[in-house]
């Protein structure tokens, strides 16, 4: 009997640390994707402000890779949307702090 109850309970450790193991990983590619959407927000923006010059302003290249990489950029955001963790976690007595601050 006292056999059974220490398997189930290594058995019951291991997959509470396989769980973590998953849930940090799962943390850590959520991060990644979320910095990748940030980057590519970023790439997009520089693109408009070579596009806008007017050395550059009217060429069909440049248009073309502008509308493709705001293409590719919301396509990225829309899966980092619907697959990423939230990674702001609420802290409670944060905001109690933000309305004290406002308040003075």
């Amino acid at each position: 009997m006292s056999f059974v109850v220490v398997f189930l309970s290594i058995i019951i450790i291991f997959l509470l640390w396989l769980c973590y193991r998953l849930l940090r990983n799962l943390y850590f590619l959520s991060e990644g994707l979320h910095n990748i959407s940030l980057e590519m927000g970023l790439f997009v923006s520089h693109l408009e402000s070579i596009y806008s010059m007017d050395m550059y302003h009217g060429d069909e290249t440049l248009d073309s890779l502008l509308l493709h990489s705001r293409d590719f950029r919301d396509s990225l955001n829309s899966f980092v949307e619907q697959h990423a963790v939230d990674l702001e976690i609420p802290e409670e007595g944060h905001e109690e702090e933000e309305t004290d601050e406002k308040e003075t």
